[in-house]
C-alpha cells in the first residue's frame, strides 16, 4: 500500500481552496480532510482573518513570562555588586530586603543565576561551600555511662 506524503500546510491550502469553490459543505471537507470540525472552523475563521499566512501553525509560547523578575530588580541587584564586589547572593539578598522588607526580592539561586550571567559569577566559586561536612557529624562510636566506647550495632 502507498502512502501519501503531505505537508501540513498544503493541506490546509487545499482545504480552503475546497471551501472557496462552496462545492463542499464544512462537515464533508473536514471528513474528508480527517480533520474535526472545530479545527476546520478554526482554519477558516484564521483565513478569514490573516489570509493564507493565517494556515500557519501559531507559537504555542506564552505571550508574557509572569514569573520574570523585574528589569529594575535586576538592575538593582547588579548595582549593589559593582558597588560591593566582594558580596555575594546571600548578602546582596539580604541587603535588597533590608532595604524593603514589604517587597518580595529574589530567592538565592535566581541571584546566582544573574549574577552568573552577567559574569559576576563563576561556578568554581560556590564549589566545596554547601556541600562540605563537618566533622562533628561523623560519629565513629557512641559512649556509653562508664566512658567506654561501643558500636551501634549493639543497641539492639
Amino acid at each position: 500500500m502507498n502512502w501519501k506524503v503531505t505537508c501540513t500546510m498544503g493541506e490546509r491550502t487545499a482545504f480552503i481552496e475546497a471551501w472557496l469553490s462552496r462545492r463542499f459543505t464544512v462537515t464533508e471537507l473536514c471528513i474528508r480532510y480527517g480533520v474535526s470540525r472545530k479545527t476546520g472552523y478554526k482554519w477558516i475563521a484564521r483565513f478569514k482573518s490573516l489570509g493564507m499566512t493565517g494556515l500557519e501553525d501559531a507559537s504555542r509560547a506564552r505571550h508574557s513570562q509572569s514569573h520574570q523578575t523585574a528589569d529594575a530588580i535586576v538592575a538593582r541587584i547588579l548595582e549593589l555588586k559593582n558597588q560591593y564586589p566582594d558580596w555575594g547572593p546571600v548578602t546582596i539578598r539580604s541587603a535588597l530586603y533590608r532595604s524593603a522588607t514589604d517587597r518580595h526580592w529574589p530567592q538565592r539561586a535566581r541571584l546566582v543565576k544573574y549574577l552568573r550571567h552577567t559574569g559576576w559569577l563563576s561556578r568554581v566559586s560556590l564549589v566545596g561551600k554547601r556541600h562540605r561536612k563537618p566533622s562533628h557529624y561523623i560519629m565513629l562510636s557512641a559512649q556509653t555511662t562508664s566512658g567506654a566506647p561501643t558500636s551501634r550495632a549493639s543497641f539492639g
